[in-house]
């Protein structure tokens, strides 16, 4: 919990390290109440010289009107960070996956994420 009131709180932080496959729909967090949340993402492609890579993340949510999902970072053959602001209903879940293609059999990708409470 932060000790500033009001302050932003970090409720999910996970860390995939060495993949060398797409990674399936993962559930990040589960809102206990309604609120807007913050993704933050770091996607890095560890053989920058291996040509015809590819990866990207795609999240899902439900605001509570809709079910929503968005492609967010798409590193290719580097790296790539974003951040994504988004609504959460109560009960809902924020959930990832990864998609990763390479044509070489050393090339892996470390994926950063971590989920703030606003």
């Amino acid at each position: 919990m932060s000790c500033i009131p009001g302050a932003p709180i970090i409720v999910a932080k996970q860390s995939y390290v060495a993949q060398t496959a797409s990674l399936p729909p993962t559930t990040l967090y589960t809102a206990p109440e309604e609120g807007d949340y913050r993704v933050d993402q770091y996607l890095t492609n560890t053989d920058f010289t291996a040509s015809g890579g590819d990866s990207s993340t795609t999240l899902t949510w439900n605001d509570g009107v809709h079910a929503l999902s968005g492609t967010f970072c798409d590193a290719g053959v580097g790296w790539k960070s974003s951040t994504t602001v988004l609504h959460l209903a109560a009960g809902q879940s924020i959930s990832l996956s990864c998609y990763f293609y390479s044509p070489s059999s050393t090339q892996t990708y470390n994926l950063y994420i971590t989920v703030v409470k606003e």
